[in-house]
């Protein structure tokens, strides 16, 4: 019961002719004579409206709050709502972010700029945006950022977007490390006088480097997926060195070994192996990978 002066307004739950149930509002005012007027409104619809609308916005405040990447909503690029892990990422708080336009975020205008264009003709295209950019962390870190962004209502960006910010600066650095890895691994692997012969344990060739094919004359396209006892082990010795892969491929790992290897021309020659096995991520073998040098003129003299 409220009075609001000369009113006195209640909400009453009514039970109606057909047993349903109704949320009514009571309007009471009070007449010259000192009594009071009451006129009913059926608030059910808006009640229920309300309702759904707490439980929506309940949902959303949890997003917020759960959600491992940041989270925030901006109205012409000028930020207005932001999550905990986004101030955690950026090392500000949600006051310091709060009503600030997003430029204090980026290294350059140019990015900025740029990241606006794209997004924004994405979102116009396809109703959402995705692009990777870099953001500036409030002690000066420059962070690598894949922001996607969608509009709060659809065809309407004047009523704000919400974003998504993942930070990917130490994928970035591990892509790198990787990358430069990789290009010293084939840079020896390549230029090394010695043969690189990586098999599968089917003992089919799955890479063989340029050394190798120098020394047996086979050019790498031809050898790619054929077993290396088609076309480098003579047939005499198939038992023989299939005793020996087959110790590898088992884990007893002989890594030294010294056989007799045929070239693309018809030639036998004398090689010395040396044999690693290959594991995937669970520690199975997968492989091995074999590196050889021609010893037959060292074992003639």
């Amino acid at each position: 019961l409220m009075a609001k002066g000369e009113e006195v307004v209640r909400e009453r739950p009514l039970l109606r002719k057909d047993r349903s149930r109704i949320l009514a509002e009571l309007h009471s005012p009070r007449t010259p004579d000192g009594n009071f007027h009451t006129i009913l409104t059926d608030i059910s619809a808006r009640k229920q409206t309300e309702e759904d609308l707490r439980r929506s916005e309940g949902r959303l405040r949890s997003i917020f709050r759960a959600a491992p990447v940041g989270i925030g909503v901006a109205v012409n690029r000028v930020i207005m709502e932001v999550n905990e892990r986004l101030c955690d990422m950026l090392g500000y708080t949600a006051g310091e972010l709060v009503r600030q336009d997003a430029r204090f975020l980026y290294p350059t205008a140019e990015e900025y700029e740029a990241v606006g264009r794209i997004k924004y003709r994405q979102i116009e295209e396809t109703g959402a945006g995705l692009v990777e950019t870099r953001w500036r962390r409030k002690d000066g870190t420059i962070l690598d950022i894949v922001l996607s962004s969608a509009p709060i209502e659809p065809g309407n960006l004047a009523a704000g977007v919400t974003f998504t910010a993942l930070d990917i600066t130490e994928r970035k650095r591990a892509e790198v490390a990787l990358r430069e890895s990789e290009e010293r691994y084939r840079s020896v692997y390549e230029t090394a006088p010695i043969a690189f012969v990586l098999w599968d344990t089917d003992y089919r060739v799955i890479d063989w480097n340029r050394h190798a094919e120098r020394i047996f004359g086979w050019p790498k396209v031809e050898v790619l997926g054929k077993s290396i006892f088609e076309f480098l082990i003579p047939p005499d010795a198939h038992l023989q060195v299939g005793e020996v892969v087959g110790r590898v491929l088992q884990g007893e790992l002989p890594s030294h070994s010294v056989n007799r290897n045929l070239t693309r021309d018809g030639r036998t020659l004398l090689c010395e192996w040396h044999n690693a096995i290959r594991l995937d991520g669970h520690g199975r073998i997968v492989g091995v990978t074999s590196i050889g040098a021609d010893i037959t003129e060292q074992r003639r003299l």
